[in-house]
């Protein structure tokens, strides 16, 4: 096949291939004009060949895959030419369909994310980096220090019971452990070591807190109720159903019982959704107000953009890869498309030297509304809502 396919490369042969693989003409144009199609050129194309032909690896890079997802119908074998360049794995024949020539699913040179939040990947590529984590999170940092700093307004003078919703490596757990004492403390993640590491590290240093750890996914799993506080640092964009969720949370919480968050907003990364045409269907703030409103009243809910800055476009993916946030699934590179994307980024997003991403960010601080008896429709209280202030 590739063979018969190098000797009859042209323009045309090549944009007949892509219309067979992807099965029709229409589903063709909607590629090329939502800019998924490869942007190779044909020698480009020929070297490829070749090299599927001999069964050759492609030439050094110093870049390394992670991991190669390959269609389970490939009639290339191209999991060969991935040999030595990292792990490959064949993909369900189900949730995989035969994957256009050349464009392998190069996991550990993409960052990409869609609307799915496949939670097994989400575990995995947190897993991958959780070591170092620590030092690469600075933006997640800020955000649970300023969570805090929000909360400290309105702080009780002590808490029985705190649950913490994807505690990860303890950012918003220490900042917490600073303000209020807390009698029990229930650390949940959906990566199974992150909370018994975080256990041991708090163990420690503070005395006299009953800790125990509830590893999996938050959506899922059934909490102890009675619970006072339950607390979440940049985890809950990550939920299939956040609704749910929240009238889950209620349910868990004492009347006046605490809830205090934040998650991302749809301006997150806009850089790469606007360069990729991908990012996770991020929740607006108005949504969420509508959708804690029935459960909570809202003390104060605010939206802040952080802008971070970076040495390259690769650094920029480099950082989103190893802080876990590309784990929605892949976005598949090819040498002209890698190329395409770093061009882009430092023509539309750069301060002269150094290229940015912007990160948009929503606190929340509300309490479960108490029981009242001459007023069962509620009410909200909002003390806040701007876009990017400070303290």
């Amino acid at each position: 096949m590739a063979r018969r396919t190098l000797e009859g490369l042209t323009p045309d042969s090549l944009k007949r291939f892509y219309r067979r693989m992807l099965g029709s003409g229409t589903r063709l144009q909607e590629m090329d004009r939502t800019g998924r199609l490869p942007r190779i050129d044909l020698e480009e194309r020929r070297v490829e060949l070749e090299r599927i032909m001999d069964r050759k690896p492609y030439p050094e890079s110093g870049f390394k895959w992670d991991e190669a997802v390959i269609g389970t119908e490939d009639a290339v074998s191209q999991w060969k030419i991935c040999a030595g360049t990292g792990s490959a794995q064949a993909g369900s024949a189900k949730s995989m369909p035969r994957i256009i020539l050349f464009t392998v699913t190069l996991v550990g040179r993409s960052f990409s994310m869609n609307k799915s939040r496949d939670k097994a990947m989400i575990r995995r590529r947190f897993s991958k980096y959780l070591e170092a984590y620590d030092s690469l999170a600075v933006v997640q940092q800020q955000i649970a220090a300023r969570l805090a700093r929000l909360f400290s307004v309105h702080r009780p003078h002590a808490v029985g019971r705190l649950l913490e919703i994807g505690c990860g490596t303890g950012f918003l757990t220490r900042e917490i452990l600073e303000i209020v004492e807390i009698r029990e403390l229930l650390l949940n993640d959906l990566v199974e070591q992150a909370p018994v590491r975080l256990r041991e590290h708090l163990e420690q240093k503070f005395s006299g807190i009953s800790i125990s750890t509830w590893p999996g996914d938050a959506e899922n799993l059934d909490f102890p109720k009675s619970i006072d506080m339950v607390i979440s640092a940049s985890a809950l964009q990550w939920f299939e159903e956040p609704d749910r969720f929240f009238a889950k949370t209620a349910a868990l919480l004492k009347p006046e019982g605490w809830f205090v968050f934040n998650l991302f907003g749809p301006d997150n990364l806009t850089q790469i959704q606007s360069l990729t045409g991908m990012g996770l269907d991020y929740t607006t703030l108005p949504e969420l107000r509508r959708m804690l409103e029935p459960y909570f009243d809202i003390l104060e809910i605010r939206q802040e953009a952080i802008r971070q800055e970076f040495d390259s476009p690769f650094h920029v993916l480099r950082h989103l890869q190893q802080t876990g946030v590309t784990a929605t699934g892949t976005f598949r590179w090819t040498p002209g498309a890698l190329r395409d994307f770093e061009r882009e980024y430092v023509s539309r997003f750069s301060t002269g030297h150094r290229v940015f991403l912007d990160w948009d960010v929503i606190y929340v601080i509300a309490q479960k509304r108490p029981i009242r008896k001459n007023n069962s429709s509620g009410r909200s209280r909002s003390m806040s809502e701007s876009g990017g202030t400070s303290d």
